[in-house]
């Protein structure tokens, strides 16, 4: 005998906790913007790496490299701090399970982040080094790496949750509907 399952609803969102959703949504796009900016700074850095032949003449461009250092420790800090501003937000209006992973691997990620840019702006007092440039490179690889798993997680994952479950939208693309819809419209065009 098969027992029969018994449908579970969840209780309603309040007015009140779609506001706290909005909120967290947009300041978590801050955090996307912020992110794009300093991604960009440092593919930027990469290609100019990249045209480096010759890395002996590395204490003549020193000065350059330094600024270049600080903008990337600005930036860096800007937005490490919006990050942890967006999740903390996140800690205060969400409490299931889901979340409180998320928000620990994003915490373990921004740490990766923070330990290699200081790794990164260290380096920087070595421009002589002969592995000055792979160096460098390694960190920015690591940093970009955990940059895209927290892009990732807040676009797949946590806009999904606010989305779905708190806003109540539903995205439906033309493959998510049933094959009998897809071939019903199909086979009305063919006639």
């Amino acid at each position: 005998m098969r027992k029969k399952a018994n449908p579970t609803f969840s209780s309603p969102v309040s007015d009140e906790e779609k506001e706290h959703a909005r909120e967290v949504r947009k300041l978590f796009t801050e955090v996307l913007n912020s992110q794009k900016v300093l991604h960009t700074h440092l593919d930027v850095f990469s290609k100019e790496l990249e045209k480096l032949q010759d890395t002996s003449g590395m204490s003549k461009i020193a000065p350059l490299l330094r600024r270049y250092s600080h903008k990337f420790r600005d930036l860096c800090n800007e937005y490490i701090k919006t990050l942890e501003g967006a999740v903390q937000s996140t800690a205060d209006h969400f409490k299931d399970a889901d979340m409180s992973n998320l928000r620990d691997l994003i915490v373990e990620s921004v740490r990766d982040i923070r330990d290699n840019a200081k790794l990164f702006i260290a380096e920087f007092r070595h421009v002589e080094d002969e592995k000055f440039v792979d160096n460098i490179k390694g960190l920015i690889d690591k940093i970009v790496q955990r940059l895209d798993q927290i892009e990732s997680s807040i676009s797949d994952e946590l806009f999904a949750h606010i989305d779905f479950n708190i806003l109540g939208k539903i995205r439906l693309s033309y493959h998510d509907l049933p094959l009998s819809t897809k071939t019903g419209s199909a086979n009305k065009k063919d006639k």
